[in-house]
């Protein structure tokens, strides 16, 4: 594979070994930083995010523009299931 990519065996190697170990540390960055998350906080957030706010200017959706998926809508009900499995797990 070295010879296939020319780089010598070695770059190769601290190549991969450089990339696991900023896989296991951006891993556990992220179990950090869920473990201080507060799902009830958050979902307040969520719930009015763009409630009573006509889009910016250049936000506007033009007729012609296919309907795009909701990304904070998406956001609040994965944390609403994550909330929901957690609260069955923690019961039972």
């Amino acid at each position: 594979m070295a010879e296939s990519e020319g780089v010598a065996l070695n770059q190769l190697i601290n190549l991969a070994v450089a990339e696991k170990v900023s896989a296991l540390r951006t891993e556990s960055y992220i179990a950090e930083r869920a473990a201080r998350a507060n799902i009830s906080k958050a979902l307040r957030i969520l719930k009015r995010a763009g409630v009573r706010q006509r889009p910016m200017k250049g936000d506007e959706l033009s007729r012609s523009t296919p309907k795009k998926r909701y990304p904070l809508i998406d956001a609040r009900r994965s944390l609403e299931a994550t909330s929901k499995a957690t609260s069955e797990k923690e019961l039972g």
